[in-house]
């Protein structure tokens, strides 16, 4: 009626699979953790991109700000320029201006007769501690020459 194995025969095979469980425990505790740790590296770098775009479009504001209300507009008014933030929003992003330009472009619908092109490029950095996010924003702006 009863097998005739006994208990002696048995006996440390609980242990086995007592140390295999917590052995495909351990092993998916730890797959949790990697991606749990890889979505919040991806929420930082989302979270310093949109801070470093904001200062990038700042830089862009600032620099076509100084270059329509100019009497006299030209890149050397805004070529160069470095700029760092005080906002808390934006600390430690730094924004790097540069611009090129082309005058005297004929355009016969202008009152004047011709157009000058100018394109500017803000390169913004925003880091703290491993993280370093850059982005750069480009506009083209026509005035009357």
């Amino acid at each position: 009626m009863f097998p005739s194995s006994s208990f002696r025969q048995q006996r440390g095979s609980m242990l086995v699979v007592a140390v295999v469980v917590a052995v495909l425990l351990l092993a998916l505790g730890l797959a949790l953790s990697r991606v749990i740790n890889a979505g919040i590296n991806q929420n930082a770098l989302e979270y310093y991109g949109a801070r470093s775009y904001m200062a990038a479009q700042s830089g862009i504001e600032r620099s076509l700000q100084r270059l329509i209300t100019d009497s006299t507009p030209s890149c050397t008014l805004i070529a160069g320029a470095n700029y760092s933030f005080a906002s808390r929003a934006l600390e430690n992003c730094t924004v790097a201006i540069s611009c090129a330009s082309e005058e005297g472009v004929p355009e016969p619908t202008v009152a004047s007769g011709a157009v000058n092109f100018y394109q500017i490029t803000s390169a913004a950095q925003c880091s703290t501690g491993s993280i370093d996010v850059q982005r750069s924003i480009a506009v083209e702006v026509r005035l009357e020459g």
